[in-house]
């Protein structure tokens, strides 16, 4: 979530923030201690910054309340695989449910890694083969030994998870921004919509640049020039000492507030948003940095026009990162979408409410699959057909087919080629 535009923007103040309490809280108490003239105030402002500064987190904590909070596991991991992406890059795939069934492919959203998924695995793995992989420089992959990121590297990192597949039908499923990875992945490589991928389903993503579909579109291209790109290149430059401030703002919790505000419904669990301000944070900002310009320079119109399988798009009533009236656009787009739209929840509803999105999901594999099945069906129908067919498709001619009496002396047919047809009184020949 923090490689959003506006979060990404909202982070790095709150680091320099951060910073400033942290090193307003020890000078505080330096002056105390080095002037003993001075009061107790100088004291207990000093500790009382020190203390925001440290265990910030905990206090921001308990304005959210803790819901019963689930516990969420993983399903039998079946296997771990490493695949290799672009540029040498290894991907770290995890695969669940039973071998040969058809498959599920799930994209995280950039800035997050596979672990957003523990949610939903385990209902979907009961009946199909789901693989939960991290994009590169995320989680436990690795980066690219040349340091680029682009939106075409991502497309043809997920077509290498897709061979994990082997020939089964796939449905790829993406949240947010890692809707647009799917969405160019299908645009890339059409031919794979022919043969493998059964359906698409777009959670919190939208067919548009990623500016235009964010909520407040209007402020991110007023500022994209003079602020959002130069602090993109200040968070590659200084990745170590951006790191550190965005520790300081997870620990004093302007981190966790932001998230909760922009990531969650009204009412969140206290778990889940801070796991995604943990998940965020723990990420390298410069990989971040990179794959949010990357993200800023595609421009992914129409592409869902290109989709020819059944696509679905999800949209929360209350995200305020994604427009829903964007992702219900793309559904528009579609040849064959659908869009739905999921009451109580933000960005992050998958994490608020993973029943109904799990529910989501499994409606539309066991359509997008029962669409393929159907169309196999009917191609090999096509195939038998065309197999009993091209046999007599061979030239032959009426010297090859002896007549009822025996075959004709080839003389006599020969002298009557070309010899026009003579009619009798009543039309017979």
């Amino acid at each position: 979530m923090s490689a959003m535009p506006l979060p990404f923007l909202l982070n790095r103040a709150a680091g320099l923030i951060s910073m400033l309490i942290l090193f307003s809280g020890l000078w505080f108490a330096a002056e105390w201690m080095s002037n003993e003239s001075r009061s107790s105030f100088w004291l207990v402002t000093g500790l009382t910054l020190l203390v925001i500064a440290g265990a910030g987190r905990a206090l921001v904590s308990l304005t959210m309340r803790q819901h019963g909070e689930r516990v969420y596991a993983w399903p039998p991991v079946s296997e771990v695989e490493a695949v290799t992406g672009c540029a040498g890059a290894r991907l770290h795939v995890r695969c669940f449910g039973p071998a040969g069934a058809p498959a599920i492919i799930l994209t995280h959203a950039w800035g997050m890694d596979g672990s957003f998924w523990q949610a939903v695995t385990p209902t979907l793995a009961q009946r199909y083969r789901v693989f939960v992989w991290d994009l590169p420089g995320l989680g436990r992959s690795g980066r690219p030994f040349d340091g680029v990121y682009a939106v075409d590297r991502f497309a043809q990192d997920l077509r290498s998870v897709m061979e994990l597949a082997g020939e089964a039908p796939t449905v790829l499923v993406g949240h947010g921004t890692g809707a647009t990875i799917v969405l160019a992945c299908c645009s890339h490589y059409p031919e794979l919509m022919q043969r493998r991928i059964a359906g698409v389903a777009l959670l919190n993503g939208a067919d548009a640049p990623l500016i235009e579909a964010s909520g407040d579109s209007t402020f991110l291209r007023s500022v994209r020039k003079p602020l959002l790109e130069p602090l993109i290149r200040l968070s590659i430059a200084a990745s170590p000492l951006v790191h550190l401030f965005a520790w300081a703002s997870y620990l004093n919790g302007l981190a966790v507030l932001i998230t909760r505000a922009f990531g969650f419904g009204p009412d969140p669990a206290r778990r889940d948003v801070d796991c995604t301000a943990w998940l965020s944070t723990r990420q390298a900002p410069s990989v971040l940095a990179k794959g949010l310009r990357a993200l800023l320079e595609w421009d992914g119109a129409g592409v869902a026009g290109e989709v020819t399988v059944p696509l679905l798009t999800a949209s929360a009533s209350a995200d305020l990162l994604i427009k829903p009236a964007e992702s219900a656009a793309t559904a528009k787009a579609a040849p064959f979408g659908r869009h739905v739209e999921i009451e109580a929840a933000g960005h992050m509803g998958l994490l608020e409410r993973p029943e109904v999105y799990a529910d989501v999901l499994k409606e539309h594999a066991e359509r997008a699959f029962d669409r393929a099945r159907r169309a196999s069906s009917h191609a090999a129908v096509l195939a038998q057909a065309k197999d009993a067919i091209e046999p007599l498709a061979e030239s032959r001619s009426f010297a090859d087919q002896p007549d009822a009496t025996g075959a004709r002396d080839s003389a006599d047919i020969a002298s009557q080629q070309g010899r026009p047809w003579q009619t009798g009184p009543h039309g017979h020949a």
